[in-house]
């Protein structure tokens, strides 16, 4: 049998890389069934010590103080806006409770998880799971 051993140095990536270089190392065995890969041996960088100098963007601190922020009212808690979610969400709960087939129940219940509301009709969507199941 023949043996040949490659082995091949990889170049570093960058002009400022300080990593030791990667190598790698393949035993290549001829035998009459063919070619056989053994005694395969990689060194990464990546298991290595990495010394990077990590360029800083000297972002400038914020004109907007804690106190100023914390005093911003939130425009939708008024009384109209509470009560339209109030009639949406017994809309969607309307929706849920009508009779329809398991494949149509489930893609409604993706569909809510998708927009990011099922949690508040977990109680309701997991009745109907049990009634189906």
């Amino acid at each position: 049998m023949a043996a040949l051993l490659l082995s091949h140095p990889m170049l570093p990536v960058g002009k400022h890389h300080k990593a030791p270089t990667s190598t790698a190392s393949l035993t290549t065995l001829s035998s009459s069934e063919g070619n056989v890969i053994k005694n395969s041996h990689f060194t990464s960088a990546a298991n290595s010590p990495l010394s990077t100098n990590r360029r800083s963007a000297n972002y400038q601190s914020t004109i907007w103080l804690d106190s100023y922020i914390q005093s911003l009212q939130i425009g939708f808690t008024e009384e109209k806006y509470t009560s339209r979610r109030m009639e949406l969400m017994e809309d969607v709960r309307s929706l849920i409770r009508q009779p329809r087939g398991i494949i149509q129940q489930l893609e409604l219940f993706d569909t809510l998880r998708q927009i990011g509301v099922a949690y508040y009709f977990e109680m309701e969507i997991k009745d109907l799971l049990e009634f189906h199941g």
